[in-house]
């Protein structure tokens, strides 16, 4: 018997080649296996991907240091782990975005707040042109306040679904930058990091479709939590990984902080004189 693929000689009780690594395949092509074989090759949904998020989730640090060791056959690759938790968001999202931004058009209307933001921009207009609370002109045009809150609310929703994955592969290196900078240590080099936020990311991402489920059908404040799971995600997993005392991760954390909203402005001030010189010269 020979393999398929690179035709050197096997023994019948071989699993892979010895000479390409290709698994040896002796069964006929059957449905249950054509299943087997799409999540396995496309998702990678098998033992390896729910052996990696685990140990994230317990162990971050074993999964970093074994794969910057060599390592690669224990866990999934940054990469594929970071593009899978993409999808499911993406997914997600997606089936659920009539139904939250329903909850959220409701908890809109409802909305407390909504009213003083519009009370208070009623004091910013002249007095002889303010509307008189409690009438019929100020209730319509509080309504129409709420409903273009309330597009606004769902084109960058829209926008979010449709550019996400674009965005984070664009913030993977930005991300990465920044915290080889601030948490740079001799033997941690910038690659490195890019794999530790690859898997970072991949990890958070996984949380997003539970919280939009929780804000969907629970309370929709709890989107909101998606922040302080990712800043909680990259305090442990670098505490754990450069085994530093808590004050000096402290201090750390706030400067990547301060230089991610740093640069943040600079790049949206960019993005919007970019975007200003891009609508006069379409206009």
């Amino acid at each position: 018997m020979e393999c398929r693929n690179c035709e050197i000689a096997l023994n019948l009780e071989d699993l892979f080649c010895s000479g390409c690594g290709a698994k040896i395949v002796k069964e006929r092509i059957t449905a249950k296996k054509l299943k087997q074989d799409f999540f396995i090759d496309v998702f990678g949904w098998d033992t390896l991907y729910i052996r990696t998020f685990k140990e994230l989730v317990i162990n971050p640090e074993y999964v970093l240091v074994a794969y910057f060791r060599g390592v690669r056959k224990r866990y999934m690759q940054p990469f594929t782990f970071m593009m899978i938790g993409v999808t499911l968001a993406v997914f997600m999202s997606n089936l659920l975005k009539d139904s939250y931004l329903a909850t959220i058009s409701e908890a809109m209307t409802n909305n407390t707040l909504q009213d003083q933001l519009f009370a208070q921009i009623q004091e910013l207009v002249p007095e002889e042109k303010r509307l008189e609370i409690g009438s019929e002109t100020y209730q319509k045009e509080l309504d129409i306040f709420k409903a273009r809150q309330y597009a606004i609310t769902y084109r960058m929703y829209d926008l979010m679904i449709q550019y996400l994955t674009l965005v984070l592969l664009l913030a993977l290196p930005y991300y990465s930058y920044l915290s080889y900078r601030v948490f740079k240590k001799e033997h941690y080099n910038f690659g490195e990091h890019i794999v530790l936020n690859a898997y970072l990311f991949g990890l958070w991402m996984l949380f997003q479709p539970v919280l939009l489920a929780a804000s969907t059908f629970i309370y929709p404040g709890f989107y909101f939590l998606s922040f302080p799971i990712g800043f909680v995600l990259y305090v442990r997993t670098y505490k754990r990984l450069l085994n530093w005392k808590w004050q000096k991760m402290i201090r750390k954390v706030i400067k990547f902080i301060f230089l991610l909203i740093v640069f943040g402005i600079v790049i949206g001030f960019i993005s919007g004189i970019a975007g200003f010189f891009a609508g006069r010269y379409l206009n």
